[in-house]
């Protein structure tokens, strides 16, 4: 029951040594924004407003049925 408990004694303190290195070691890096910047690299992307896409959905600016001052437009606005 003594290694046991010996076992369980020096697990517990390697442990609590491991945090504390890694606690330490953490602070002594230095910041990623003190670490000096890699150069910006142009990439290639396909410009998307050269597709003319289509719209979906309803577009109130041109609605033609009911009046626009309706009830709900009040309310909702």
């Amino acid at each position: 029951m003594s290694a046991l408990y010996l076992m369980a004694l020096i697990g517990v303190g390697v442990g609590i040594l491991s945090a504390a290195w890694e606690a330490v070691s953490s602070v002594a890096r230095p910041s990623r924004w003190e670490s000096p910047m890699r150069a910006l690299v142009l990439v290639r992307t396909v410009d998307r407003r050269e597709h003319s896409l289509p719209f979906v959905g309803d577009d109130r600016r041109h609605h033609t049925g009911e009046s626009q001052n309706s009830q709900h437009d009040r309310l909702a606005a």
